[in-house]
């Protein structure tokens, strides 16, 4: 007696169990996902594109700049020998700072905008036995000392203070270290190398929220109080870009540090 074959039961083709078939929300949620993916990693190029483009700008500035100051430093302390104020070019304590920073325009009490700034500063002393006064002569006896420096200043001539200022910010200034101006009221304080009073535009900032490189230094505890000096500062700009404002609410910063390629 023949065998009765089974008849197989029809086989699902392998397109239907290897295909996964997305619901709605399943297909919506999906095309989110890529979405902010595609958006994120083009946010990240971005980014990227524009830190070069800076980093370019910023050494482009800082190259174009430098000789420039480096020159206006050494033609103002020719004319301080020339003078006779100094009795030799070669400062004892000197030094020349690359700084760069980020801070805020303030609107009240909320950032309105934020910028990056950087600048070259430069420092040098020169041990003198000239008093003040005489100082004062030979200074206003020298041919272009006002274009060097600025305009005198215009205060109550004091033991430590400005003998000449630009923009509000004294070029030249005269120390004497050997009295104690601090019983008189007076303090004999030397600006330090990475920035004085005035030399951050904008909100104060402390030295560890600037990003420097020196070229050289020198500590102003170490500097010999037994002395008197003449004291040359000079704060050069070479870079500004407006950052406006990050994400986010009371306008955050959008760069948390600054562009310096250094």
């Amino acid at each position: 007696m023949a065998k009765k074959k089974n008849k197989k039961t029809p086989s699902t083709p392998k397109s239907i169990h290897n295909k996964i078939i997305l619901t709605g929300p399943q297909r919506s949620g999906s095309i989110v996902l890529g979405l902010l993916i595609i958006i994120a990693f083009s946010w990240i190029i971005i980014h990227y594109a524009q830190s070069i483009a800076t980093l370019r700008r910023v050494t482009q500035a800082r190259t174009s700049n430098e000789s420039t100051y480096d020159s206006k430093r050494f033609k103002r302390i020719d004319a301080l020998r020339s003078g006779g104020l100094i009795n030799s070019t070669a400062p004892v304590y000197s030094s020349k700072i690359d700084a760069c920073y980020v801070t805020h325009a303030d609107q009240g009490w909320v950032a309105a905008d934020w910028y990056q700034d950087c600048y070259i500063r430069y420092t040098d002393l020169f041990p003198i036995s000239l008093s003040r006064s005489n100082l004062e002569q030979k200074l206003q006896a020298t041919n272009g000392i006002s274009d060097l420096f600025g305009k005198p200043n215009s205060f109550q001539p004091r033991i430590c203070d400005a003998l000449y200022e630009s923009n509000y910010q004294p070029t030249l200034i005269y120390l004497d270290l050997t009295l104690d101006a601090k019983d008189m009221g007076l303090d004999c304080k030397i600006p330090k190398p990475t920035q004085d009073t005035f030399t951050v535009r904008g909100p104060i900032l402390l030295d560890d929220q600037l990003a420097v490189k020196s070229e050289r230094s020198y500590d102003p505890s170490s500097v010999d109080k037994t002395k008197k000096y003449l004291y040359m500062q000079s704060d050069n700009y070479y870079y500004h870009e407006s950052l406006g404002c990050g994400v986010g609410l009371l306008c955050p910063s959008p760069r948390k540090n600054p562009i310096t390629g250094f």
